[in-house]
């Protein structure tokens, strides 16, 4: 809670009152933690290399520059935006490659 409390003292209303973002951020977050498991697994494995740094290059470009938005109003960094979403999926699909790869080796 102190950290929506910091933020809602320092920003307008029309910048946090929304909170979509932190459910978005939860998914990324389970995911990265769901790659390092697959990692501790499968060592070596490019497609959760791969998988690792989508999501990773993915919350600093996605999230930073709506932060960066947010918090100055500068639009400067938008055009980060899309290409920290194609990060997340790049991130998700080197996931299911992963898990589908497992699941043809066991069959």
């Amino acid at each position: 809670m102190g950290f929506w409390r910091f933020w809602q003292e320092r920003l307008p209303p029309t910048v946090w009152k929304p909170k979509p973002l932190p459910h978005l951020w939860m998914h990324h977050a389970l995911a990265l933690i769901a790659v390092a498991w697959r990692a501790d697994r499968r060592k070596g494995a490019l497609s959760i290399a791969l998988a690792g740094w989508g999501f990773v290059i993915g919350i600093l470009l996605f999230s930073g520059s709506l932060y960066v938005l947010g918090v100055s109003g500068s639009r400067s960094l938008v055009w980060l935006t899309p290409l920290g979403g194609v990060s997340f999926l790049g991130g998700w699909a080197a996931l299911v490659v992963d898990v589908l790869v497992k699941l043809q080796k066991a069959a």
